[in-house]
């Protein structure tokens, strides 16, 4: 006899590739949420000499809480302002970099690069979205930054 889970000839605790041994849908029912997210400080220069977007040390404090465990996915936009026009028009930038988040509060260095290179001078906001293990997506959350001369 087979249990929950299991296949047939398969004993108790056994697993096959690609079965973990848990249960199915084990994260909390619904999209993942996003409680908070800050840059400290919101104003600073862009690191010199490092091509990476995350660092262990130098750059910005970037700081975010989350309801279940998943990947994070950031994007930079940059904000210009259009001639004759009193809204804020975005740009988004065509690139991203991604850090493994767990539940709770979670921390990286942001260097003020993407895809290598120095982002310029100006104002630029920084969307957060996270996918949870089942592939759930929650929804954007995004904070603005300077980044100085």
């Amino acid at each position: 006899q087979t249990g929950p889970g299991q296949t047939p000839g398969q004993t108790p605790g056994q697993t096959f590739p690609g079965q973990t041994g848990c249960q199915p849908g084990g994260g909390r029912p619904g999209r993942p949420r996003i409680r908070a997210l800050r840059v400290a400080p919101t104003s600073f220069h862009a690191v010199a000499g490092r091509r990476a977007s995350v660092v262990r040390r130098g750059g910005v404090r970037v700081v975010y809480r989350v309801s279940e465990a998943g990947t994070a996915r950031f994007t930079v936009e940059r904000l210009r302002r259009r001639a004759n026009a009193a809204g804020v028009r975005r740009l988004e930038l065509s690139g991203s970099f991604r850090h493994g988040a767990l539940r709770g509060r979670n921390t990286l260095r942001f260097t003020g690069h993407l895809r290598g290179r120095a982002l310029e001078a100006g104002l630029y906001d920084l969307v957060l979205r996270i996918t949870d293990l089942t592939g759930e997506r929650s929804r954007v959350k995004r904070t603005a930054f300077r980044i100085l001369r």
